[in-house]
């Protein structure tokens, strides 16, 4: 796939190239089926949005590198073959052309009829620490356990750990591949708006953007805190409750998280910051004026990361029917 991001950031107009990979092995009636595969993402291409602060790693004229050739180099992710200082620099010639990241998966999903359990792994890669397997205690690892009834009190039990403290470790020696690490997941020397989309993070609300008060980023990067580890439980299922007002079982869904937070390799934090966010949702269908849903949300945060907050939301939303 090949678009574009956000045009006003700090690269004006870049390009986002993706393309994954997937396998399964077993039928879809099979008792175990096995997945894997990997995703690849790139950001490239752009123009400097401020043409008056040029930092070394983009060349003189604020151009990065786009173009066919340059499409070549970020789809196959080699390195650049031309040694034209006109178009590349020396951050272009060592690294790649763009920022490239993704994940290499697994997963096993075992049906066991009443139940079925789903385990899978999520390997991070930004640059060369996972070929070197320096970084792979970086990763997701989840587990599903899932009820195979829809009508389930608890239908969906889900147990995450998310680590992103290795990255290969506090170096980056190029040279020496048991040191290249120093990851630093999510930022980058040349997009500084980072792995993110109109200042949102992609992928998951545990890297958060580092915005000061005008919307930009105090530190130089998008975000000051990527050295993560966060445990996180999620339940939902439907509540055993029937009456006239209603035409199907209540649902719910909550979700518990608890994050330690390190901060970055070039910016730690003094000490670790904890942080417990909670999450709860209730979906009731009404028999009211021809279907409606009733949604209620709470959510609260406590911690030392961000100020502890909480808030709720309450919906009603019509659903026509089309027959």
């Amino acid at each position: 796939a090949h678009g574009y991001l956000d045009a006003n950031g700090y690269i004006k107009n870049p390009m986002l190239h993706q393309k994954s990979l997937y396998l399964r092995f077993g039928r879809p009636q099979d008792v175990v089926r096995v997945y894997g595969g990997i995703n690849h993402q790139v950001v490239w291409g752009g123009r400097i949005a401020d043409p008056k602060n040029i930092p070394p790693s983009i060349q003189a004229d604020g151009k990065l590198p786009s173009g066919l050739i340059n499409y070549f180099y970020v789809v196959s992710a080699l390195y650049p073959r031309q040694t034209d200082t006109s178009q590349y620099n020396y951050f272009d010639l060592t690294n790649r052309v763009g920022n490239h990241l993704g994940t290499v998966d697994f997963a096993a999903e075992i049906d066991l009829v009443r139940h079925t359990l789903y385990f899978y792994r999520q390997n991070i890669y930004e640059d060369g620490s996972l070929f070197y397997l320096i970084n792979i205690a970086d990763g997701l690892n989840g587990v599903r356990i899932r009820r195979n009834d829809p009508k389930a009190i608890v239908r969906d039990i889900l147990f995450e750990f998310l680590n992103t403290t290795s990255q290969g470790g506090p170096e980056f020696i190029i040279d020496d591949p048991d040191k290249r690490g120093k990851d630093d997941y999510f930022n980058h020397q040349q997009f500084r708006d980072g792995w993110a989309y109109r200042q949102h993070t992609i992928g998951t609300p545990f890297i958060p953007p580092a915005l000061g008060p005008q919307d930009q980023y105090p530190q130089g990067t998008f975000t000051t805190n990527n050295r993560v580890y966060a445990f996180h439980v999620g339940l939902a299922g439907s509540l055993p409750i029937s009456g006239r007002l209603l035409t199907g079982p209540i649902a719910y869904q909550t979700k518990l998280s608890f994050s330690r937070n390190l901060g970055t390799y070039n910016f730690p934090y003094v000490s670790p910051r904890d942080q417990f966010s909670s999450y709860l949702s209730v979906v009731a269908p009404l028999n009211l004026m021809g279907g409606l849903l009733l949604t209620g949300t709470l959510a609260a945060d406590v911690g030392s990361l961000y100020q502890s907050s909480i808030g709720s939301f309450l919906s009603i939303k019509k659903i026509w029917n089309s027959n």
